[in-house]
């Protein structure tokens, strides 16, 4: 990757990667399965929408790690690239 301007990355920013593979970033990090638990237990959520899904396996690990949380919740997948699409 290129990095087109310089300079820090701060806390809670998103970044975007316009070109290549999502496959060195995690979908989901430890916080965002706690949340999920913490909602999951006052709320009932039927979905969660999942950006750069590149195959199943992906769906499939996301799964996992919900654990019995997600058991009932269903994903959308978001194709953001030509590989999910296969």
């Amino acid at each position: 990757m290129e990095m087109k301007i310089g300079g820090y990355i701060k806390s809670k920013c998103a970044v975007r990667v316009t070109s290549g593979k999502h496959s060195m970033l995690k979908l989901v990090n430890e916080e965002d399965i706690k949340d999920l638990q913490a909602i999951s237990a006052i709320a009932m959520i039927d979905f969660v929408s999942v950006p750069f899904i590149s195959s199943k396996a992906d769906v499939m690990n996301l799964k996992e790690a919900l654990g019995s949380t997600g058991m009932g919740i269903g994903l959308l997948a978001k194709i953001d690239t030509i590989d999910a699409i296969h």
